[in-house]
């Protein structure tokens, strides 16, 4: 069924994607309507002066701690979910969510800060950092709160330089995720576009341009301008493999190279490549609404790997490829955001209470979120083995079935555990590590025969390796970036 395929899209392509993100989340752009719910897990009587000493929970102290976040609804559960199982650890303890979608939630926490109504935990974007620092002194410097959370559980270089701004911690990470492209399977066979096409910056515009030529009325890239911006970082970063922007604040790109890769941009439009923007811009973060895509008249866009399931409503047939190269790239270009990052207000009442939560909602999340990563990556290895047939190293081909079945006894021995152990999340996590290894060695090598196939050396595949680059986010050095650029760090 096509929303079956929606749901599991699968390219070899994307099984590369994937192993960038290496198992983690993002800017969403939902509906319109905020919803709540309140959880009340039940309270104690007694009430202890906080400065005997005794923490809330020994001393029966009833607490409730409102807790904002956007997203999808997966994202809504499974926050939900950790906030249950938190309030049974702690009965003492209500958790209040107040959940919606990220349109206008900006807005609506920077109005809560001034009038002092802002909730407890705040979901944090990087694109606000700096109005959360300098402008005001909006959340917590987690680094302040150690004696409650231990950062060292966190990976460091990711905390510097994704989660902090001026040397402040501005919250906990509990997701990451990272870009690729969706496409439509039937625009691409109705316009002869082979799925297994190694997009270049070239034949990007080259087909593009004849997809418009066939029929005036469809675009092959869905593009407004906060996508067309990410888009542009891409290309710089494959040219100078760095950040735009260093840690001293000093550019990178040179004004030639800028000027070229905004121009890049121009001729996509006036080559009929991508919908003009005036037309564009009105879905600006919810381009799933777009009547275009709805309608199969365009055929590529660029997402957040956390962002397909905004999709799987759409009677659509998904498939995921990488995005387009250089020959001889200095780095994939491949974005990559926190997701979610949890900051405390800094006008909270119950600080230690708040921290607590966090790091318990990270170890909850994390184990929700490494059995689903773990899941839908076997299920996409297995359906991209399916697809390649013996066009693949049948050594490794074997070695890679072993990994799918040691992930899959893992997730099968621990179906019914209400929480994993710390022993069994650690082996789930080096399974599944392993099979993203072996399965990068597979597929990474399938591509260089393909590129070898067609008489070309193709783009280097080595980029994608998944190692960190030492460089600072654009989530520090320009603070109106929505994401990071930078290869993966493993949160």
């Amino acid at each position: 069924m096509k929303k079956r395929q929606g749901r599991k899209v699968i390219l070899i392509s994307l099984v590369l994607s994937m192993l960038l993100a290496a198992g983690c989340s993002n800017q969403d752009g939902e509906g319109s309507q905020d919803s709540a719910r309140q959880m009340d897990n039940g309270q104690k009587e007694t009430d202890t002066d906080d400065s005997s000493g005794q923490n809330a929970e020994d001393s029966g102290e009833e607490i409730t701690l409102r807790v904002s976040w956007w997203g999808p609804e997966d994202r809504h559960e499974a926050t939900l979910a950790a906030m249950d199982y938190y309030m049974e650890l702690h009965p003492n303890i209500k958790l209040v969510g107040e959940y919606g979608d990220w349109n206008g939630h900006y807005d609506k926490i920077v109005t809560q800060l001034a009038s002092g109504t802002a909730p407890d935990i705040i979901q944090i974007n990087d694109r606000w950092y700096y109005d959360f620092t300098v402008g005001m002194e909006a959340v917590i410097d987690m680094n302040t709160l150690t004696d409650y959370v231990d950062l060292g559980a966190f990976d460091q270089s990711f905390l510097e330089n994704y989660c902090s701004y001026d040397g402040k911690l501005l919250g906990l990470p509990l997701g990451v995720t990272g870009v690729c492209f969706l496409y439509n399977k039937d625009f691409f066979a109705e316009h002869n576009i082979p799925e297994d096409t190694v997009w270049t910056w070239d034949n990007l515009l080259e087909i593009g341009e004849r997809v418009h030529q066939e029929n005036p009325e469809h675009y092959l890239y869905v593009c407004e301008t906060p996508e067309m911006w990410v888009l542009q970082k891409c290309y710089v970063k494959q040219r100078i493999g760095t950040q735009m922007i260093s840690e001293d604040y000093t550019l990178n790109i040179t004004p030639e190279l800028f000027a070229e890769a905004l121009a890049y941009g121009k001729e996509m439009v006036d080559r009929g490549v991508t919908e003009p923007f005036e037309t564009a811009s009105l879905y600006t973060d919810v381009s799933n609404e777009n009547p275009k895509w709805i309608n199969g008249e365009e055929g590529l866009q660029q997402k957040y790997i956390t962002n397909f399931s905004r999709y799987q409503s759409l009677d659509l047939n998904y498939g995921v490829c990488t995005s387009p190269v250089f020959d001889g790239m200095l780095d994939t270009g491949v974005t990559v955001s926190t997701g979610n990052l949890f900051g405390i207000n800094s006008k909270c009442e119950y600080v230690k209470e708040a921290a607590e939560f966090e790091a318990q909602d990270k170890k909850r999340k994390e184990a929700i979120d490494t059995r689903n990563d773990a899941d839908s990556f076997v299920f996409q290895t297995e359906k991209a083995l399916g697809e390649v047939g013996d066009k693949i190293d049948a050594s490794q081909k074997a070695t890679v079935e072993d990994d799918i079945k040691a992930v899959k006894d893992i997730l099968e021995r621990t179906k019914d555990q209400t929480d994993m152990s710390d022993s069994d999340l650690d082996a789930l996590k080096a399974a599944k590590e392993k099979l993203m290894n072996d399965a990068q060695a597979l597929f990474t090598k399938m591509y260089e025969n393909m590129q070898g196939a067609q008489g070309a050396a193709g783009p280097d595949m080595s980029g994608f390796t998944g190692q960190a680059d030492a460089g600072a986010s654009d989530a520090g050095s320009a603070p109106q970036d929505d994401v990071v650029d930078g290869d993966f760090r493993e949160v």
